[in-house]
């Protein structure tokens, strides 16, 4: 049986570009962020970076997101998480974002200005899991 051990509640005061808006082409070739993207990260981090463990977990993670738009009718809600995941190894909830093993998106119900992502992370505490 998989149990879940909280590790933490979070809220980021805004809401992540999608993924159509998070990379751009450089110049001499490759790809770089955003502004956007880079405004979320800053944002991100100052929201929750504060909050992090002594140590990241290193364990298997299971993360809830509800994303709170900023005006009725915004964009599909699955082309966000990965600025979201990205901001959790940032700010060094956790190791590696390849530890998330579930992610449950929900569309918040109110409308909130400048947008909103709120997390709540844990750690899989399941016996079966295989090891690393």
């Amino acid at each position: 049986m998989t149990r879940l051990t909280l590790i933490a509640e979070l809220s980021i005061p805004a809401i992540p570009p999608s993924v159509n808006h998070y990379l751009k082409q450089r110049r001499g070739g490759g790809k770089t962020l955003t502004d956007a993207s880079r405004e979320f990260k800053r944002t991100a981090y100052q929201a929750i970076g504060r909050y992090a463990p002594h140590k990241p977990s290193e364990k298997r993670i299971a993360v809830e997101v509800t994303y709170y738009p900023a005006r009725k009718g915004d964009s599909d809600i699955d082309n966000r998480n990965k600025l979201v995941m990205d901001a959790l190894v940032e700010a060094k909830f956790i190791v590696d974002d390849s530890q998330i093993d579930e992610i449950l998106m929900k569309r918040g119900k109110e409308i909130v200005t400048g947008g909103r992502v709120d997390l709540i992370v844990c750690e899989i505490d399941d016996r079966r899991q295989l090891s690393k």
